[in-house]
């Protein structure tokens, strides 16, 4: 009787123990790791920000391709033809910078992307004819397709329509953070009353900067 009831409590610890040594040991139910992916097609809505000194432009709606290899860290952007390249992080802040066809306008692009987006700041240093002017824009992608993923989670999602509105005391039109025009290696700062500085062209010396 005894070696009846030692046989069956042992029968019963395998049950028990021998599915818990495969889970330890990493059998399939070990978790799967999340690997960052963003590639896609983003409908972008692009939007003028306050400052600058090219005065108003036309931008346009157009879509954002961004070509992206699951897991690393470099990526581009199409944006109107153009391609420019960057790096993200693991939390999906990007940078990217180039030119666009013709060598017209220098952009910096600058952004985050969500599960289902983008959104970033892009400053433009536009050259027409021998002078030059910069003015800001904001783009918010909404992807196409599945939802991007990520290792590690943002720590916030800046608001750029925010975060870039002029300082109405200190008459402040160029963003907080953001790249200024440099000319000669020094930065130039300009708000809506300063004198243009020597070299620079003022709005009203600047005609039809190229929209992007």
């Amino acid at each position: 009787m005894r070696s009846d009831i030692w046989q069956l409590a042992r029968r019963s610890l395998m049950i028990i123990v021998v599915p818990l040594m495969l889970g330890a040991c990493g059998g399939s139910g070990s978790p799967t790791s999340v690997m960052l992916s963003v590639g896609g097609n983003y409908p972008t809505v692009v939007t003028q920000l306050p400052g600058g000194t090219c005065g108003t432009v036309d931008v346009q709606n157009n879509p954002t391709v961004v070509a992206h290899t699951p897991g690393a860290q470099t990526l581009s952007l199409t944006h109107v033809g153009n391609v420019y390249p960057g790096t993200v992080d693991n939390t999906g802040h990007f940078m990217a910078m180039g030119t666009t066809s013709g060598g017209n306008s220098t952009l910096t692009i600058t952004g985050q992307f969500s599960r289902t987006g983008f959104d970033a700041m892009v400053s433009v240093l536009q050259n027409i004819g021998p002078a030059q002017c910069t003015y800001f824009v904001h783009w918010v992608g909404t992807k196409d397709g599945a939802p991007n993923t990520f290792p590690q989670a943002a720590f916030s999602i800046p608001d750029f329509g925010q975060r870039f509105r002029p300082d109405a005391h200190a008459q402040q039109v160029v963003p907080i953070g953001s790249p200024v025009l440099i000319r000669g290696g020094s930065r130039i700062v300009r708000d809506q009353n300063q004198a243009p500085a020597p070299g620079v062209p003022g709005p009203s010396e600047v005609t039809a900067p190229v929209a992007v």
